[in-house]
This record gives structure tokens, C-alpha cells and sequence, in this order.
């Protein structure tokens, strides 16, 4: 048997979001959107220059539905009510232009997002963020007769009009009966985070109301909706500046033998003088064991329907070029990575202008259950103080 794993591991730093409301229409499922970021407080940022943090989507990302607009219509020509949006995103699942109220004004810019609240409860250091997924939206027959429209919310969409901050519809557009429509939502390349103007250690979370990815028609028939969770853990951190990263890219074969082992090292410099440095990580593709964050279990490359056992992967940082011992039965280790964000304390206490060098053990773990294939994760890896 011969399985292939990759491990990317890259230096960055992570964040996450969270939401819940009423039903309208069909419901589609549940998508979660998770930011990955930190805002570095050592470089204090302009309050309306966005931080583009990356994201990671999970859960159901498709509507097919029917009809496109209306179940039946009288036989006067119809034009596309601008009060249905043919796709949008609202604190509303069965009209999107009715909940535009879950959105705030960023302060400093024009633009409107999702408001983050620091845990101190201190609306002066209030963050937001821009959910601006990616669609791709076809119809067949409903007046539409094979338009295709794609783009990001919150952004000027050829072919649609914009009713609110993100409700869009097909102007001028004689609507018929019948029909049926298909929206596919994408992740973007990276997400902005504003600041409102202070700067403080910290965490924020989302903590406003549901958010939904709706598409509506004149008959109730025809609307119908994704409910779209934010998840967010953004911290506010002093991220120590990574250089001379070695082996970050990690591929493997194995045969018979279950556990193989690799090693990545890197060298940070801290501007948090006399701080604890903490290490945190967070999956990028696979996912941490929902019993133990410490096993980033892979995804099957090869067969992305495979549902049967992964192999996994366990990191163990240390400092000063002691390799530390680790075998795939350790998963219970405190000193282990953590996959999901978790912070983990590294034996080091930072001096600005010191510069310190730090290896990663990389278990890598399989069962004889494990289907042949090409098995994949990444990870990202944070390094940084808090104050």
C-alpha cells in the first residue's frame, strides 16, 4: 500500500466567526465561514486600511431550486421586482433587502460590515469584517433563460443591480414562470478586517445577529436560503517576525510502515520585551480530530467521496536543537500543536533584538485500515507575545 501525504506547514496566524435565526423558504443547509488572522499590535494600523486575512468555508455551499421566480403568472409581461433579490446576503432568510440592519458602517470608509466586539466590551476598539464570499448564479427558464452571474458580495456585480449593502436582482428582466436556478458559493482569497480606531490586546468575537444567503421570488415558493454562521476567535497580539523557515513542505510515501517522522525548523524575532511567546495553528485543509485538536487528520486528494480512516499529522516545537521524542501514541501531549487555534506556551521568554531558532517534530501517523491514495493538509503557524 502506498500512501502519499503533504503537509504544508506556512507562518501566518489565525482567526475564526459565529451566528442563528428564524425559517423562510427552503432551508439549503448550514456554511460556515472561519477568518484566518490576527491583528499585530506592534504595528499599529491605520483604523481605514483593512487587514486581508484569509478564510476557510465549510458545509453546504449550493441552492437548486424551483421555481426561479414565481409558480405560475398572469399573462401581462411581469418585470423582476426590485423587492426579490435573484441572490443576496441579510440578516433576513425570506426578504434580503429587510435585514441590511445586520450590517454596520465601518468607521473611517464607506463601506459596511460585520461588527466584532473586543472582550473588554470597549466599542471603541469595535473590528469588522467583509463577508465577501463568491457566487456563481445560473438560471434556466423563469425569465432568466441562461444568464450566468458571478462575483463577491458587497461588490458592483455586472448584469445585477445592487438594492442594499448585498441584495442583488436582474434589472429590467421579464419574469415568467417556472424555471429553475442554481447559486454556488465560493471562498474568497482573503477577507478585510477593519479596526475602528484602538489598538488593544485582546480577543473579538461576532455577536450580532444570523446571517443567511437567500434568493427570493414574487411567490413564496421560490425562495429559499443557506444559513451562513461567522466564526471568530481574532486576537490582538504582538506576532514575532518568522525568517529562515526550513521544510516547510512535507511529503511522504509510506508502505507498510505506520509512523514517520520529519523535522522543519525557523528563526523569529519578538518586539514584546520580557513576554511569554506562545505558538498557536490552525488547519487550512483537512481538519483537526474533533476529540483531539493535537491530529490535523488529511483530506483524501484522491478521492475526495472517500469516507473511510485518514492519516493524521502531530507537531512538537522545540527550542535550542534538542530534538524531543514523539510517536503517533502520543496524541495526548500538552506540548503538542494545537489544529483549531489553541495556544500552547513555547520555553521561551522574549527580549527584543534576540534572535531565537525553533524546530517542529512532525509525527506522521496512519492505520492499516488507511485506503492507498494521496492524502493532503496545511496548516498555518503562528509565533507572538501578547502584550
Amino acid at each position: 500500500m502506498k500512501i502519499k501525504h503533504t503537509l504544508l506547514i506556512s507562518c501566518f496566524t489565525a482567526l475564526l466567526l459565529h451566528s442563528t435565526q428564524s425559517m423562510s423558504g427552503e432551508s439549503y443547509g448550514t456554511l460556515t465561514l472561519g477568518i484566518l488572522g490576527v491583528v499585530d499590535l506592534a504595528k499599529n494600523p491605520d483604523p481605514g486600511v483593512a487587514h486581508n486575512l484569509k478564510g476557510i468555508l465549510r458545509g453546504s455551499n449550493q441552492i437548486y431550486h424551483s421555481p426561479v421566480y414565481a409558480v405560475s403568472l398572469p399573462g401581462a409581461d411581469y418585470i423582476w421586482g426590485s423587492g426579490y433579490s435573484f441572490i443576496g446576503i441579510s440578516g433576513n432568510n425570506g426578504a434580503c433587502s429587510g435585514g441590511e440592519s445586520v450590517f454596520s458602517r465601518i468607521p473611517n470608509t464607506s463601506l459596511a460590515g460585520i461588527k466584532l466586539s473586543h472582550s473588554s466590551n470597549d466599542p471603541s476598539l469595535d473590528a469588522f469584517v467583509i463577508p465577501q464570499l463568491l457566487f456563481n448564479a445560473t438560471a434556466s427558464g423563469g425569465g432568466i433563460y441562461g444568464e450566468k452571474y458571478s462575483g463577491a458580495f458587497f461588490s458592483s456585480v455586472n448584469g445585477l443591480s445592487k438594492i442594499s449593502y448585498a441584495c442583488y436582482y436582474p434589472p429590467n428582466t421579464v419574469a415568467k414562470e417556472g424555471g429553475s436556478k442554481t447559486i454556488n458559493i465560493t471562498n474568497n482569497t482573503s477577507y478585510p478586517v477593519y479596526l475602528s480606531g484602538g489598538v488593544k490586546p485582546g480577543v473579538y468575537n461576532y455577536r450580532g445577529a444570523p446571517l443567511y444567503i437567500t434568493t427570493q421570488g414574487r411567490d413564496y415558493e421560490a425562495d429559499a436560503y443557506i444559513r451562513l454562521n461567522i466564526t471568530t476567535d481574532l486576537k490582538v497580539v504582538r506576532v514575532c517576525q518568522i525568517s529562515n523557515v526550513v521544510n516547510k513542505d512535507i511529503s511522504v510515501v509510506m508502505n507498510r510502515n505506520n509512523e514517520m517522522f520529519k523535522e522543519s525548523s525557523l528563526s523569529f524575532t519578538c518586539t514584546g520585551d520580557n513576554q511569554q511567546v506562545y505558538m498557536a495553528g490552525i488547519a487550512t485543509e483537512g481538519y483537526p480530530d474533533t476529540t483531539n485538536p493535537a491530529k490535523l487528520m488529511l483530506n483524501n486528494i484522491s478521492n475526495s467521496s472517500y469516507r473511510g480512516d485518514v492519516p493524521w499529522v502531530m507537531g512538537k516545537p522545540f527550542m535550542n536543537g534538542i530534538s524531543p521524542a514523539l510517536s503517533c501514541n502520543e496524541g495526548d501531549s500538552p506540548d503538542l500543536i494545537k489544529f483549531n487555534n489553541a495556544e500552547i506556551s513555547l520555553p521561551q521568554i522574549a527580549k527584543i533584538g534576540e534572535t531565537y531558532n525553533l524546530g517542529i517534530k512532525w509525527a506522521i501517523c496512519s492505520k492499516d485500515s488507511v485506503s492507498a491514495g494521496k492524502y493532503r493538509g496545511k496548516a498555518l503557524v503562528t509565533i507572538y507575545t501578547k502584550v
